[in-house]
């Protein structure tokens, strides 16, 4: 935020001042390395648990103190601590900053300003470990651009004069193995906040594969679908830079499709709702993904102006045998008719749910059975 707001040349300033903190609280005790980007570490040595604990409290406290004041700005200060104590057990100096880096994590999850010592063998570490691996594999993948688009096609079944549109997918691009998909990933991103910067780079993909034609011609009233995470919907720099990701690119507004879900939009309701506003008045529609799942959709659904409906997949696959998935869709699309909404039908996997839908007046139909998602080449 620094960064964005000052400039780097602030942000490094910030970092200099951090480090005069942490240098004061050592005394000459230990050693103080800049690990990169914001992150430090600390060697302390001949120190029992219960004194590394009493220090990274105090850090901690200073640190939350600390205001740092740059053009007009001033700026609270968060740290997270992360300890892992070093015996005759350890392997190497890999695995001593892993676990610090799974306890630094985990202190972050529980709030700013915290600190948490690594437990072997405790269940929750044990759980995340695996998370932690998924992180640096990610970073790698962004940096490397080896996250990709696939597109599906989102099919009009009740108006043969209603262009198909498209639903951008992202799919992680693994040296060892091979395509991965979004399901073993994103709740490893989505727990340590990495779903902010994944969002973004698959957003500028898309619209420079808008710009260069490489969904192919897109007719006019045809649009890309891009799903967007709470994590975006809560930054309240994402609109900033969505704008200027669209002019930079000169990408046609009318030709985007955000789809939100009910339970990304309701943790800040309002920023949500001025991010839609001011896309919305540039050209851009939206689509309420997953609809069905959240406990009150119906009332939620109320404060959000989008322009499609998605039903959750989870009431069409079955809608062939179960009555009360039938009667559900049924009462959803009528409803959303009578809002003015357009209806699209997920997870269509056979020629029955496809005429069973086309009989309900669903507009749109995705899944397998239409059409396979299909990577962009760029």
């Amino acid at each position: 935020m620094v960064n964005d707001t000052c400039g780097h040349a602030a942000g490094d300033e910030l970092l200099c001042e951090i480090s005069d903190i942490l240098r004061k609280h050592l005394r000459g005790r230990g050693l103080l390395a800049r690990l990169g980007g914001d992150e430090f570490g600390i060697l302390l040595r001949d120190c029992d648990a219960d004194e590394v604990m009493a220090l990274s409290q105090a850090l901690c406290q200073s640190i939350k103190r600390f205001e740092f004041l740059r053009g007009g700005h001033n700026f609270n200060v968060g740290v997270s601590i992360g300890v892992m104590m070093i015996d005759q057990h350890v392997k190497s100096v890999e695995s001593v900053v892993s676990c610090a880096d799974l306890a630094c994590y985990s202190a972050k999850k529980a709030g700013r300003n915290g600190v948490e010592l690594y437990q072997d063998g405790d269940q929750e570490f044990t759980k995340r470990t695996g998370e932690i691996s998924w992180i640096s594999r990610i970073l790698h993948a962004l940096e490397e651009k080896k996250i990709v688009i696939y597109y599906q096609a989102i099919t009009a079944i009740s108006n043969d004069n209603d262009h198909t549109h498209y639903e951008v997918l992202a799919r992680l691009i693994d040296e060892e193995n091979g395509v991965i998909l979004p399901n073993s990933f994103m709740p490893a991103a989505t727990r340590y906040d990495l779903m902010n910067k994944i969002d973004l780079e698959i957003i500028e993909r898309t619209f420079y594969a808008l710009s260069h034609d490489k969904f192919g011609h897109l007719p006019e009233g045809c649009f890309v679908s891009i799903n967007l995470s709470g994590q975006s919907l809560s930054n309240k720099h994402f609109l900033v830079t969505v704008g200027k990701l669209l002019r930079l690119y000169e990408v046609n507004p009318r030709q985007v499709c955000f789809e939100i879900t009910e339970s990304a939009a309701i943790n800040n309701l309002v920023l949500v709702q001025q991010f839609i506003a001011e896309m919305k008045s540039q050209g851009v529609s939206f689509a309420l993904d997953d609809f069905g799942t959240g406990l009150s959709s119906l009332s939620y659904l109320k404060q959000f102006s989008v322009d499609y409906l998605k039903i959750d997949g989870r009431f069409i696959r079955d809608i062939v045998s179960d009555s009360i998935d039938r009667t559900l869709v049924l009462a959803i699309n009528q409803m959303a008719h009578a809002m003015g909404l357009r209806t699209v039908a997920e997870y269509v996997q056979s020629k029955e749910i496809l005429d069973l839908l086309t009989d309900m007046d669903i507009d749109y139909a995705q899944g397998h059975y239409i059409n396979r998602p299909t990577v962009v080449v760029m």
